[in-house]
């Protein structure tokens, strides 16, 4: 698995290379926190933002990114903005929900839970978290 999550890797930078304005960026940082490179994975995810400010994907993979890093508070912001620029993201409301319980601020996590259940009512995280 991992050799093909290597040549993936290389297939989106290709891709990337040749056209740098692309939205493939956010798959490219989603491979590459996959295979734990996690400072490769945020500088492509940031630099994919700041080109594509209205794309909620892009905030979506960095968002994860710095979840995985544990910076919690940092990712609520980005996690947000996903949610604003995709109010029917699922995986972002419940990322911001998994967020704000690690920043242990449950009001904020119960809001985001339930946006999930309005979402999915059969999401058994999101019952168990409210």
């Amino acid at each position: 698995m991992f050799s093909s999550t290597l040549k993936t890797i290389d297939k989106l930078k290709k891709i990337l290379a040749k056209d740098p304005q692309s939205k493939i960026f956010a798959a490219l940082a989603e491979a590459q926190r996959e295979s734990r490179n996690l400072d490769e994975a945020e500088a492509t995810a940031h630099k994919g933002v700041l080109r594509h400010p209205q794309y909620a994907g892009g905030f979506l993979a960095l968002g994860r990114v710095l979840l995985d890093r544990q910076k919690f508070k940092e990712a609520v912001p980005l996690l947000k903005r996903a949610t604003e620029l995709d109010s029917q993201n699922l995986l972002a409301h419940q990322l911001l929900g998994t967020a704000f319980i690690q920043l242990k601020e449950p009001k904020e996590a119960l809001k985001a839970f339930k946006a999930v259940l309005f979402l999915n009512p059969a999401s058994a995280k999101a019952r168990s978290a409210v």
